[in-house]
């Protein structure tokens, strides 16, 4: 006879990776071609394709649950992730996604969309990340603690910025930084996608 998992066990990964987070586990995980690919346009199929997913798998849910308030949110892909998209001519389409996806959810009053892309504390520093993606389950935590200040909140009310790619301007990164990988010298190429700017 089969035995339950509780879902703090489901899907848990982290204690397979103890002691295997930081720059020497995630910048060998992706690699940077000389010549940056040219953008790739986020096209008409794409967003049939994504509004269809969307509309099918979680805003039909909302919908038929007035009742419920449902919790989502973009997960705080470390800046290797966006170092990536950048350098694959996918940074511009990734925005275009999410803010096609954040004006679609943002119709339901009883979605709550957050977004963590811009917790640069997290994304920044990849002693919270085992690869360019995957953050450490501390990191959960800290996603909820915020979600339930509701901090990274997205609304109707948020300033939402279309991409404008200025590679040539990086923020200054500290020596520190500089160690740990891309850091945030992407950080103003993030800055000036759809994400809000909180004051």
């Amino acid at each position: 006879m089969g035995s339950s998992v509780d879902f703090d066990s489901y899907g848990e990964w982290n204690s397979y990776y103890s002691g295997q987070f930081g720059a020497n586990y995630v910048l060998p995980t992706y690699r940077l071609k000389d010549t940056p690919d040219p953008a790739q346009p986020f096209t008409k199929e794409d967003q049939e394709l994504l509004l269809g997913n969307l509309r099918q798998n979680v805003t039909a849910l909302a919908a038929e649950h007035p009742e419920t308030t449902f919790y989502l949110f973009f997960t705080p892909y470390s800046i290797g992730y966006w170092d990536f998209l950048n350098n694959t001519g996918k940074l511009g389409w990734q925005f275009e996604m999410e803010r096609i996806s954040i004006e679609e959810l943002l119709q339901y009053p009883n979605i709550r969309l957050y977004s963590f892309s811009d917790d640069f504390e997290i994304i920044c520093d990849l002693d919270n990340y085992k690869d360019y993606l995957h953050y450490g389950e501390w990191i959960n935590s800290r996603i909820l603690e915020q979600m339930k200040e509701e901090k990274h909140l997205l609304t109707k009310d948020c300033r939402l910025y279309r991409l404008f790619i200025l590679p040539t301007i990086t923020l200054p990164c500290t020596t520190d930084q500089k160690k740990k990988g891309p850091s945030c010298c992407l950080i103003l190429t993030i800055l000036s996608s759809c994400f809000c700017l909180w004051h």
